[in-house]
Formats: structure tokens, sequence, C-alpha cells
């Protein structure tokens, strides 16, 4: 009867034994992972060519979506503290303390980085498309040759435009058209394009309806372009800054205006002559 019972006894702590081991093991043999998501603080979209780093393991991320910010994993890695270290061309690198558990890690909100420069950035071109209720207008930046930069970040920005009207028949100067009543002077919001294929990604619009005049066939349109140079300018003078330039009556005043009060925020301008409406 001992005997019987002895074994019996030996036969349930192996089966307990054995469903322990089968349970350890899934959990000893799985592999420890991270995801995350990173964006940039401006238009909360894609970082080009940014690398993630932890435990010697790097991610690159280039294009990520224009539906929001794409997922990436760290996989085999080992478990206990950790740091991930996110960094990116013309922009200030990131580092997150992260504590590793066995399985699936995920920090919960995307990494965001910000930009402090437009590398090589020597000048902005304006380009406007004629629509049926205005023009749409695309930014491009460009180095001192002129040669378009194709991936940048977007840096915050303020755009003003000011718009005259331009006689075909009669070829107007500057001086002349200073001489006129301007149809429009103000800022306009743009946007940042985030589709793969697109080379320039700010861009805006200018409606019609702003215009004082709606009469004219031709436009001449003058823009003034400020970026926000977060080592110099903070959020807050930077929008004071703006709203200053809001009040104003043309961007002359407004130049003057950087000059002599502003002179940390730096501009860019542009003119685009006979512009067809």
């Amino acid at each position: 009867m001992a005997r019987k019972t002895l074994i019996i006894y030996l036969v349930s702590a192996c089966v307990v034994l054995f469903v322990a081991i089968a349970v350890a093991i899934p959990f000893l043999t799985r592999t420890t992972t991270l995801t995350f998501k990173v964006m940039e603080s401006v238009g909360e979209s894609w970082v080009w060519d940014f690398e993630a780093k932890i435990q010697n393991k790097t991610v690159t991320g280039y294009f990520q979506s224009d539906r929001g910010p794409k997922t990436y994993q760290f996989t085999n890695l080992k478990s206990g503290n950790s740091t991930l270290t996110v960094t990116a061309p013309s922009y200030r690198s990131v580092e997150i303390p992260v504590q590793l558990k066995k399985g699936n890690n995920t920090i919960p909100v995307p990494i965001v980085m910000d930009a402090y420069e437009i590398e090589g950035l020597a000048k902005f071109f304006a380009f406007e498309q004629k629509v049926e209720d205005g023009w749409d207008i695309s930014l491009r930046a460009a180095t001192s040759e002129h040669a378009a930069i194709l991936y940048h970040p977007p840096l915050d920005i303020r755009l003003y435009v000011q718009v005259y009207s331009w006689n075909r028949n009669d070829q107007s100067d500057w001086d002349k058209l200073l001489a006129e009543q301007s149809l429009y002077y103000g800022q306009i919001p743009w946007s940042w394009d985030t589709t793969l294929e697109s080379q320039f990604r700010y861009v805006a619009h200018l409606d019609y309806s702003l215009l004082a005049r709606q009469t004219v066939s031709a436009c001449t349109i003058k823009y003034l372009i400020l970026i926000r140079d977060p080592d110099k300018t903070t959020p807050e003078l930077f929008e004071d800054t703006a709203k200053k330039l809001d009040s104003m009556r043309n961007i002359d005043q407004a130049l003057a205006y950087l000059d002599q009060q502003a002179p940390t925020i730096p501009y860019y301008t542009d003119i685009s002559w006979d512009v067809a409406k």
C-alpha cells in the first residue's frame, strides 16, 4: 500500500513538474521586442533618415507614411534597463531610458524630434500654380547655387505675401508697383506635404477672394518667409513677432521691423512677376 501511494505521489509530482516546465518554456524562450514610432514636432510627420539604436542594434527610417507615423520594432533584445537613442540629420538627438521585460515592449507615444536647420539653405523660391479659386504655392528650399534641397525637415515658418496688379501692356517696374495700392498683404497658412512622391513639401494656397480687386488679369507676388531658429528664438517671441507683422501695411515695413527689432529671426524673400490670374 505504501509502495502504491509512493508511486501515485511520484506520478503526480511528475505531472506537476511537466506542466510547470511546459508553462515556463515559452516564457523563457520568447524573444524580447521593443516597438516605437518617431515623428517631427512641427508637422507631426516622418523624420527623414533617422537612426534608432539600442543594444548595438540599429533601425533606419526614411519615408514613413502620409497617414501618420509608422511603427518600428527591435527584436531579440536583452531584458533589463537600456537606452534607446534616436538621431537624424538636422534634428536634436533623443535618448529614452527603457526597462525591457521579457516579451513585447512598446513606447506608448511617438518619439518627437525637433529640427533645428535646413542644411545648406540659402534661399526659398516660390512657385505658383493657377487653380479655380486662386493659386497653389510651393516653397522650395535651395542652396546658394540655386540647387533644390529635396529632403529636409519642416522648420516652423511664417509665410507673408503681398500682391500687386501687373499690367502686361505696360511692363511695370518695382517703383511703379510701390506707387500702386497693393491688392493684398498678410500671412497665409501653409501645410507640410507628407506624400511619398512629393519633392517640395511646403505648400500654401492664396485665394482670389483675398484680393482687393478681382478684375486684374495678372499679378506680381512678393513673399516673406520667417524661420524660427530654436537656438535663438522662443516660440513665444516668434509668435509675438508674427503678430506685429500682421498689423503692418506691407512687406517693406515688416522687413524694417525685422532688421531693427527682431534681428535674431532669419527671413527670406522672393518675388514672382507676371503671375497669371
